[in-house]
């Protein structure tokens, strides 16, 4: 099947994984026959925006986000693509884990009194006490390694300053996104939110924008036991006009994990591009291709799953 010509085409990727013994180039010699090429690909001629929510390395280290850089200024290259025209949010797998947030201290009730419930961390008899000023530079990697090669400027390591917001004025589309893994570190992996003064921040930024469609992204879901702490922010976007919300971090392999819409509303994930076992257990490869009409005003999503016996992408059926 050839998809449609004449409408915003969104390439939608997720938890991509690279690392420095990953080849690089068969990675994106593949993505590109599938968005190129005959059936059973997709048969395009052209992209409109990359959106790519997070996870771009296995541990955040700068050899890997290195090669992490190359696939996308090839690949944006080869779509005749500038960076400007990408969107970049980080995952829980793009905190330098190895950067240390806590200083720990031999357990005692008055250590544990003092301090806040949230800046504490108890392990035996160990108690560890979190350094708020150096807890933000756990995106350092991220910011310098990853996004201000390809943007051209650092990531905000402040997390009230981490947000997005840029109008693609070609398909008059309004994007936005958001840090959903500032509270994420080794001792809580399930803390995913957004930050308040960013997405209000946001929210005001965006009043301005006139677009005919909003798009929201990062990288948890929305729901389910990974999925947002507080799910009305969710409901603020979608107040201000925000349709489309495209994440990563989906584990599992049902359909609806990756896929549902309410009305006109839509939530959209991306499995994992590069990497097919985690810890042991194998994951659905997968990644889309958003079309939307703009005279009719209508989204279609086609997931794209690969296909290890044929080593290509195929649709998913």
């Amino acid at each position: 099947m050839t998809v449609t010509q004449g409408t915003l085409r969104i390439l939608h990727l997720g938890d991509l994984f690279f690392h420095r013994t990953l080849d690089v180039r068969a990675s994106l010699t593949r993505l590109l026959d599938d968005l190129c090429g005959p059936e059973p690909g997709l048969g395009l001629e052209g992209i409109d925006l990359i959106v790519a929510c997070g996870d771009f390395s296995w541990q955040a280290d700068p050899v890997d986000l290195a090669a992490c850089c190359r696939f996308f200024q090839d690949l944006t290259s080869a779509l005749d693509l500038d960076m400007s025209d990408c969107l970049l949010v980080p995952g829980n797998h793009d905190v330098d884990w190895s950067y240390r947030v806590y200083d720990h201290w031999p357990i005692s009730k008055d250590l544990i009194d003092e301090t806040p419930t949230d800046l504490r961390y108890i392990d035996g008899k160990t108690l560890f006490i979190l350094k708020q000023e150096d807890y933000p530079r756990r995106f350092g990697n991220f910011a310098e390694h990853l996004y201000k090669p390809l943007i051209g400027r650092s990531y905000p390591l402040e997390p009230s300053k981490q947000y997005q917001l840029f109008h693609h004025k070609p398909g008059n589309v309004c994007l936005l996104g958001l840090n959903s893994c500032e509270r994420i570190d080794r001792f809580y992996n399930r803390r995913a939110g957004l930050n308040p003064l960013a997405l209000a921040d946001a929210l005001r930024a965006a009043r301005h924008e006139n677009a005919s469609l909003r798009i929201a992204c990062w990288h948890h879901p929305v729901s389910g036991k990974d999925g947002l702490e507080n799910e009305s922010t969710v409901e603020q976007l979608i107040s201000a006009g925000f349709r489309l919300f495209l994440h990563g971090h989906v584990h599992g392999d049902r359909r609806q994990d990756f896929l549902r819409n309410v009305g006109q509303t839509w939530f959209i994930g991306a499995g994992c591009f590069n990497r097919a076992l985690i810890r042991g257990q194998v994951r659905v490869r997968l990644y889309n291709l958003i079309e939307w009409d703009a005279d009719k005003d209508q989204v279609q999503v086609h997931q794209r799953i690969f296909n290890i016996f044929e080593d290509r992408w195929l649709p998913w059926k």
